[in-house]
Parts: structure tokens; C-alpha cells; sequence
């Protein structure tokens, strides 16, 4: 399609806006029903000495900046070069590509939101002064794009509900072919979308607001679960740990690999997982606040009416460049738009843990303010980057307009108008931070062209981007020449200690890892080096056991020997070894020290999974089975949770023979409490009576069920019909695409982003209820099985995926599914009741659910 000029754009939308104005009057807007009765939105821009917000120039808005002392901002291009800038990367030519966002919210009304008027663009720094001097459209036609990735061959760029591989065939840095690979993201709500697609160390393709990890491969999307991560942005340090963020929450952090961990359905890894990086949300602005969407609520605002917490923090980056002073060096960017800043933060190992400090600055009438502060109301930095030259660059869409339709309040949409802020859109800039104690060089090295024994030794360059490109480059080469493998290998044990890494992972991402060459990496290599080398040593293990390699005897010095990062690595790996017997054994090893850790506990239980009741044996008959108890007790929830029936009677049978020690009984009771005094808990089913008929009053008793139990509190099972099943069936896949990326796959949900389904009342009762909410959305508070939530739901009633009868699907699987065996839908039952309140136009708050008497069956 042709690609309309951005003036003629922005002129329509504002004749569009005009009228609608003087035409109608202003409709209460849907985050109105986020705010609890009694909530008055007081025009608090009428109050308060609000600074003027001006359109400027790029050059006058580099005059508002307020910069921790030492360092500078540099403007790197802006418009017309580029327009609503959300993302940003490099290829291996030193090219800036950027998502321009077009079609996010041209007006207060969103208009126009899902026009193809978006794209992605090349920016080229001709003579390497360090601002971009051409830009040229490689992609448009796109709505609403997020994320650049690039790929053998061409880029992967993300545009919901699409991911696509696009390929420029002459050169000319335009795409001339565009295939769909995978499905990526959901239409709509922008917020709430898959986004990312940053490669990990470990050669996956890592997103954010997301439960999936990718491998393009010749031409095509491999695809695994992951743990889900994140809201905007993803990004990781130099030993790949991941960091990542959502709108109220400056950073979280895996501090160990989740993939290895997570073996056990019944038990997701938690330590470590989802790590709190930062402890709280406090920010320091350096203007008054009043244009964020709640700031008429007590708390939203300072006394001096600057914004107290983060609202909408976005993609985070790593300072992996050493372009800065050490105190810098692998810490943290975080932008905060909605406070016109960025935040810096100085990250600290503790451990297996990163603790952050943040560094603040004095201003002369506001005091500390955050690292990069802007006065301009305009200045929204939404995405960080490292670049090819080692800085961090800020990507700034500058516009009034930040929050989305979605959620935006009448007092927000009232304010854009009445000050302004509603026009122009089309504007954009990209920053880069500089320090004064660094050279002038604007640039970095050109990979592209180079073959992969040119490109190994970029694999020990200071600046991450470098090293990760050059990875990227060898691996895609798939060159395995053995001048190449023998140049990798050497740098394996001769390389700094990250030049060695990457070159591990480099070997990995070839296919040609040995053991000889993993043993003499390890050897030689310090506890990071080993670490790694036992990640990706994974499927060798059970080979170097048969064989007897000199590797196998590493790694079981490496199960007791090793610190505790390496110790905990190579117990993570023990399912690897393919040994039951050996793998209880070894974990019997561990000293108490170990099982009072929790990231020892989750490694352990992902191991044992099916195999409990071996190591609760050795437990009951050990010496000192009181160290065990931590382990008992998390393998007693694991197995109750998994709903594993046969290994939960014989932990039953094992906890009332008599010479059981004390303390195994009271930790399996304990494990058995955490599980069944939580609401709605089904129990577990058994063919027969088991050997023992426990007390009535027992957790035991509670906790099974069997043919002829007499039991007054039972939960009687519904019994699903054929066309039942049918529509269960269909529904599943619409949730697994639609709503497990908030509330994950096994309903269990995602903690400070969603609730879980499993089990809970909003499921389980009202039919017509649970309509309202996933048709129309909800705005908390609520409480969901004892815990209370704020978050919003947005409605899915419109969803092109949900119509006709597959929003009953859905539903009818919700209601079935993780135990909550409910009554189904029937047809056409589900839409009936949105048609009863099809006048509605924002989503529902509880209070008016339990107004209309929904509260359960």
C-alpha cells in the first residue's frame, strides 16, 4: 500500500478530533472504572503552576535535560529521519533500524489505531560524526510494530498478531519479501502484547511479555516454553542472566537459568526466578506530574506534585559497552516515560543474587532527581540500547499522548485536550549518553563481510554488542572448517573470561562441542567459565558417564566440590545424567546447608520429579532425616499439586509406619497443608480405599478420594457431555494463544502480572459472570483466592479470535480445566449475557457485579 505523508496524517486526525468534539460530548473513558467509588477526578492542571509543554526543537529540548554530573546527552536523529520511535537495533553493517509506532494513539481517542500506517526504517551515519544523516524505509504497511531481530539471511519483525522474516534480495534496504513465520503477539491492547526478540548468550531469541523462546532456522520458527518474562523490553548482562521489567516495577532478574528447573509440573522454580532486582518503585522527576493518568488519586503524587512511583517503566538495558566509569559498568538504564526520565542503576552480585543502587543527583529547586531528567513533558524515553560503539542510546518518541486508550482516565483525556498535548504526533528522537572521561569515537567495528575466523577474535571485544554480533555472525556461518573450530577451541581455555564464554556458546550454537573440548574448559576456567561449560554440557553427561571420560569425574567434583554457583549448576543437571538411582543418591549427599536454600530445594524437586518416593525412602532410614525436612515438604506440596495421586499414598503409607521419624511426618503434613488450605482444592483419586482409612478430621482424609468415601464437604464431579468435550477441546488452543500469556499454561497465573485460574471463584461460579469479565474486562480490585489484586483485564469480546462460538469454547475450557470441573456453557449462552449489557463501553468493577447479584452459582 502507499504510505500516506505524515503532515496529511496528522491533519485529518486532527479535523477527526475537531469534530468529534464539537459534535459530542466527552465520553467517560475505560480506566474510569479502575478507580473505587468515591474517587473524584479533580482537574488538578487547573490547580497547579503547570509548566507549559511546548513542542521544541531537538535542539532546544537538549537544553531541558538535567544529567548526573560527568555525563552528556548527544542527539543522535530525530524527525523527519524518524517518527514515533519504540525499538531500536543494530545489524552488523552499524545500521540503526528503528519501529516506528505511527498508529499509537494518533488522538485522545486512538483513531486510526489500526490503520497499516507504521513501518521500520535504516538509519545511516555517513561520515561518522555520530548522527544519522539518511533514513530509508525498509518495511511499511505495519500497524503497530515492537521488535527487530535479525536473522541469516534478513530481520524478523514483529507486528501482532504476525512475525515475520523479511529479506532485502538487491540491496537496496528495502524489503521485497515478507513471509509470515510465526504468530507473535495479539491484536490490540498495545500493552499487553509479545515484544523483544533479543538473542540470548545461550543462542535463543528471549521476548518479553511472553512464556516462549525461538530458533529461526532455516527460515523457519522453532519454538519452547520459557518462563514467562516481562512487560516491554528484555534484555541481559554479560553472563546472560535476563532482566526485564513491567510498567510499575524497575527491574527483575533471572538469577538462574530457568529452563533446567522446571521439570517438575507441580513445582515451578521460584528462587531466583522473577528475582526483585530493584526493591521499590520510587522515582524522582524533575517538573510537577499532573498529566499521568491517576494523579488525581492520594498517594499518585508527591506533595510537591511530582509523580511518587513509577507507572509505566519500559525496556531496560545493561551497560555491557565499557564506554563508562566502573561504577556504571554492568548497571542498568531504565526508562521511565510517564516521569520524563531515565534511571540508573548500579548493580552488585550478593551471592547468586543482583542487588541495585540507584544513583541519584541533586537538582537546585527539586532536589535528587534521577539520572536523566527532563523538564519537556513531551520527552517520552520508551526503549535503552546498547549500540555497536559501546554507549547507551535512548529511544524517545516525544508526544503528549503516552497512555493507551485502554486504560486512560476522563481526567487524563481532559487534560491532553484542554493543555495541548493531543497534537502533533510524528515526532521522535534517539539520545545517546556519554561520559567525559571516554574518547570521542562515535563508532564501532563492521562485522558484516567478515568470515568466522575474522569474526572469533570480536568474540573478546570490551563492548557486549560486539561480542554478541560476532557470535550471532560465526554461528549463522555454520562454518565447522577446522581452522575455525581449532581458533574457537583455543579461545575456550586461552580467552578472557568472557571471550571464553561466548566462545563456548559459539562452539554450541555450531553443534561442535566435545568433551574433550568441555574438559578443558572447565579445568582452566573460573566459576562462571564452569558454570556455563555444565549448561551446555547438558546432553553429554550421560555419554560422558558411559565412557567414563575424564569430564565425568569434573562433574562429580563439581556436585560437592565447587562453589555454590557451580554446585547448584551441575545438581540443576542431574536429570541430564539419565541415572535415577544416582541422582537420589547425590542429592541424599547434600549437607542441610543446602536443603535451608531455596534454590537448592527447586533444583532438587525438578529433579526427583517421579522419583519421590525413592528419596523420601533414604530420608526416613537416614541418619539425620531432619535435614530433610525442607525437601520432604516441598516434595509433599510438588506431588499433591501435580494431582499424583499413586505417589501421594505411598508418601501416606510411608508417614504412618511406625518407626518413620517424627520430623518426616510433620514436613510431608506440612507440604500436604500449604496445598489443601487454600480454597477450592480438589482432592486426589484413588481406585480404592488405601490401606489405612485415615481420621475424618485429618489432612490425609481431606486430601483423597476413593469409590464409596463418605465424605459431607465432597466436591461432586460434573460430568461433561460429547459436545462438551468438543467444545473443552476447541477452547483450549484459544487460551493457550489468547490468555496463557498472562495466566500461564497451567492456570496457576503469573505473580505481579495476573491471577491465577485454577481454583478460583471468578472461574467456578457465575457463568454469566465470568462472560462480563472476559467479554467486557474488569478492573480491580479484586481478591482472587485470598489474594488481592489491582490489575486491569481487557476485554476480549471483540477479538477477531473469539467470535461466534469460540468465546464459549474458551469459557467452557476455563471452567473445566486445573481441577474446576464447572458446568459448561451452552450455546450461545456466553454471548447472550454481553447482549444484555451491549450498551456497555468499559469494563466492570466488582462492586457492580455484585450489584447485579453475580457473585456465584
Amino acid at each position: 500500500m502507499s504510505f500516506p505523508p505524515k503532515n496529511a496524517l496528522a491533519a485529518t486526525l486532527g479535523t477527526l478530533l475537531a469534530t468529534s468534539l464539537t459534535s459530542t460530548q466527552i465520553l467517560a473513558q475505560a480506566g474510569d472504572a479502575r478507580d473505587q467509588a468515591g474517587h473524584v477526578q479533580e482537574e488538578l492542571w487547573k490547580e497547579v503552576d503547570v509548566p507549559p509543554a511546548p513542542i521544541l526543537t531537538p535542539e532546544q529540548a537538549l537544553e531541558t535535560f538535567y544529567v548526573e554530573p560527568g555525563y552528556s546527552i548527544e542527539l543522535v536523529a530525530a524527525e523527519p529521519l524518524v517518527n514515533d520511535p519504540v525499538a531500536i537495533a543494530w545489524d552488523e553493517h552499524g545500521r540503526l533500524w528503528a519501529a516506528e509506532m505511527w498508529a499509537y494513539m494518533p488522538d485522545a481517542d486512538g483513531t486510526g489505531e489500526h490503520e497499516p500506517v507504521s513501518r521500520v526504517v535504516i538509519l545511516e551515519d555517513d561520515d561518522g560524526d555520530g548522527q544519522m544523516d539518511r533514513s530509508t524505509v525498509f518495511l511499511d504497511g505495519l500497524v503497530l510494530p515492537r521488535a527487530i531481530s535479525f536473522v541469516k539471511g534478513g530481520a524478523l519483525i514483529a507486528d501482532p498478531p504476525n512475525l515475520y522474516f523479511c529479506q532485502d534480495t538487491d540491496g537496496d534496504l528495502v524489503a521485497d519479501q515478507k513471509t509470515i513465520v510465526a504468530p507473535y503477539g495479539v491484536e490490540g491492547n498495545v500493552e499487553h502484547a509479545e515484544n523483544g526478540l533479543m538473542r540470548g548468550i545461550d543462542n535463543w531469541l528471549y521476548n518479553a511479555k511472553s512464556s516462549r523462546r525461538f530458533k529461526f532456522i532455516d527460515g523457519s520458527i522453532q519454538e519452547e516454553e520459557t518462563n514467562f518474562r516481562g512487560q516491554w523490553g528484555i534484555a541481559q548482562d554479560d553472563y546472560g542472566r535476563l532482566f526485564y521489567n513491567s510498567n510499575s516495577f524497575y527491574l527483575y532478574g533471572d538469577m538462574v537459568p530457568w529452563q533446567p528447573l522446571n521439570n517438575h509440573p507441580g513445582h515451578p522454580p521460584r528462587a531466583g526466578i522473577s528475582h526483585h532486582v530493584v526493591p521499590d518503585g520510587d522515582v524522582y522527576t524533575a517538573r510537577v506530574n499532573t498529566g499521568v493518568n491517576r494523579a488525581y488519586r492520594e498517594g499518585t503524587l508527591r506533595q510537591d506534585y511530582r509523580l511518587r512511583s513509577v507507572t509505566a517503566v519500559s525496556a531496560p538495558t545493561i551497560a555491557r559497552g565499557q564506554r563508562y566509569p566502573d561504577s556504571a559498568q554492568g548497571g542498568s538504564f531504565i526508562p521511565e516515560p510517564a516521569g520524563n526520565v531515565v534511571s540508573r542503576f548500579e548493580l552488585h552480585d550478593e551471592g547468586l543474587e543482583v542487588s541495585a543502587n540507584k544513583a541519584l543527583h541533586e537538582h537546585p529547586t527539586w532536589g535528587p532527581i534521577e539520572f536523566m531528567s527532563s523538564t519537556d513533558e513531551r520527552f517520552r524515553p520508551v526503549a535503552t540500547a546498547v549500540g555497536p560503539d559501546g554507549f547507551v542510546y535512548v529511544v524517545d518518541m516525544y508526544r503528549g499522548i503516552l497512555q493507551h486508550k485502554t486504560y486512560l482516565t476522563t481526567f487524563l483525556r481532559k487534560q491532553i485536550i484542554e493543555r495541548g498535548l493531543d497534537q502533533p504526533v510524528g515526532l521522535g528522537r534517539i539520545y545517546r549518553i556519554v561520559h567525559e572521561s571516554d574518547d570521542s569515537t562515535k563508532t564501532g567495528p563492521k562485522l558484516a563481510g567478515l568470515a568466522a575466523p575474522q569474526l572469533i577474535p570480536y568474540l573478546a571485544h570490551k563492548n557486549g554488542w560486539v561480542r554478541d554480533t560476532a557470535q550471532r555472525l560465526i554461528v549463522e556461518s555454520q562454518d565447522s572448517s577446522p581452522a575455525t573450530i581449532k581458533k574457537l577451541t583455543k579461545m575456550t581455555t586461552l580467552g578472557s573470561e568472557l571471550a571464553r564464554i561466548h566462545a563456548l556458546w559459539t562452539l554450541e550454537g555450531l553443534g561442535q562441542v566435545d568433551l574433550d573440548i568441555i574438559a578443558r574448559a572447565f579445568q582452566k576456567g573460573n566459576e562462571w567459565v564452569r558454570a556455563h561449560t555444565l549448561r551446555i554440557a547438558e546432553p553429554l553427561l550421560s555419554k560422558a558417564r558411559q565412557s567414563q571420560h575424564p569430564y565425568w569425574e569434573l562433574y562429580q567434583s563439581a556436585l560437592t566440590d565447587w562453589p555454590l554457583r557451580v554446585r547448584l549448576q551441575a545438581v540443576t543437571l542431574l536429570p541430564a545424567v539419565d541415572d535415577p538411582e544416582f541422582a537420589v543418591r547425590t542429592i541424599s549427599q547434600l549437607s542441610s546447608t543446602d536443603f535451608d536454600n531455596p534454590y537448592f530445594i527447586d533444583a532438587t524437586v525438578s529433579t526427583l520429579h517421579r522419583h519421590e518416593t525413592e528419596l523420601l525412602t533414604k530420608a526416613a532410614q537416614s541418619d539425620n532425616p531432619q535435614k530433610y525436612s525442607p525437601l520432604v515438604t516441598a516434595l509433599a506440596k510438588a506431588i499433591f499439586e501435580e494431582k499424583n495421586a499413586a505417589s501421594a499414598l505411598e508418601f501416606v503409607e510411608l508417614a504412618q509406619e511406625p518407626q518413620t521419624p517424627a520430623s518426616i511426618t510433620s514436613a510431608i503434613n506440612k507440604g500436604w497443608g500449604e496445598s489443601l488450605n487454600r480454597k477450592n482444592v480438589r482432592p486426589l483419586e484413588l481406585d480404592g480405599p488405601p490401606s489405612l482409612i485415615p481420621d475424618p478430621d485429618s489432612l490425609v482424609f481431606k486430601a483423597f478420594s476413593w469409590p464409596g468415601k463418605v465424605d459431607p464437604n465432597a466436591i461432586v464431579d460434573y460430568e461433561y457431555s460429547e459436545a462438551d468435550l468438543d467444545s473443552i477441546s476447541r477452547g483450549k488452543p484459544l487460551y493457550q494463544n489468547n490468555c496463557a500469556i498472562c495466566h500461564n499454561q497451567n492456570g496457576q497465573g503469573t505473580p505481579s502480572l495476573a491471577p491465577a485460574l485454577a481454583g478460583s471463584d471468578w472461574v467456578k461460579g457465575s457463568k454469566e459472570r465470568l462472560a462480563l469479565v472476559v467479554g467486557q474486562g474488569l478492573m480491580g480490585p479484586i481478591e482472587v483466592n485470598g489474594e488481592l489484586w489491582n490489575q486491569a483485564m481487557p476485554p476480549h469480546g471483540q477479538h477477531p479470535a473469539l467470535t461466534g462460538e469460540s468465546f464459549n469454547d474458551l469459557l467452557n475450557y476455563l471452567r473445566s480445566s486445573w481441577g474446576n470441573n464447572s458446568s459448561p456453557f451452552e450455546t450461545g449462552e456466553a454471548r447472550s449475557y454481553l447482549q444484555k449489557h451491549s450498551d456497555r463501553n468499559e469494563p466492570w468493577i466488582a462492586e457492580e457485579l455484585e450489584d447485579l447479584g453475580l457473585v456465584g452459582e
